[in-house]
């Protein structure tokens, strides 16, 4: 995806603009966009994304890190991925969101979990930073780090005080 969008982005001058309403990612962007991405992979992530401003993110139970106990939402379909098949992954931890939003002083990165319908719900929540680095480091922090943003306000709904880290 990203390789057919180079031409059209090249031609895009050194800073964004805002074109017909559309946004022009300048190559610099890009490039640190996608320097997230594979962060994110290194690290165990799956990430799919839309080449520059948005991604959806998740650990699947293969992979240690933070997870919640009983979660819920166990199976995420991918379509097409293997074979031109459906691949199930057993999760144990939410699906993240991270994008560009806009704020008062230009465009902050927002880190989303949003898991209840129509929310918020245990857990739930969205946290700005203001720059790409800063919310990656949370996002890994999230997965990764203090079992605790994760699991106390779920598990406290939950009526229980365990936290817990595969």
């Amino acid at each position: 995806m990203i390789g057919r969008a180079l031409p059209w982005l090249a031609c895009a001058s050194a800073r964004q603009k805002q074109v017909s309403g559309l946004r022009i990612v300048d190559l610099e962007t890009l490039s640190e966009f996608t320097a997230a991405v594979e962060r994110l992979r290194a690290n165990g992530l799956t990430v799919h994304h839309n080449a520059s401003s948005r991604m959806q993110l998740y650990r699947t139970k293969s992979i240690p890190g933070n997870r919640r106990e009983e979660y819920k939402a166990s199976f995420f379909v991918k379509i097409g991925e293997e074979f031109g098949q459906d691949v199930v992954e057993v999760l144990d931890a939410p699906i993240g969101g991270l994008m560009r939003a806009p704020a008062e002083n230009g465009e902050v990165w927002a880190f989303r979990v949003w898991d209840c319908c129509p929310g918020p719900g245990p857990g739930d929540f969205e946290k700005r930073y203001s720059t790409l680095a800063e919310a990656i480091d949370g996002v890994l922090e999230y997965y990764f780090g203090d079992p605790g943003w994760m699991c106390d306000e779920y598990d406290k709904h939950r009526g229980e005080t365990r936290v817990r880290r595969s």
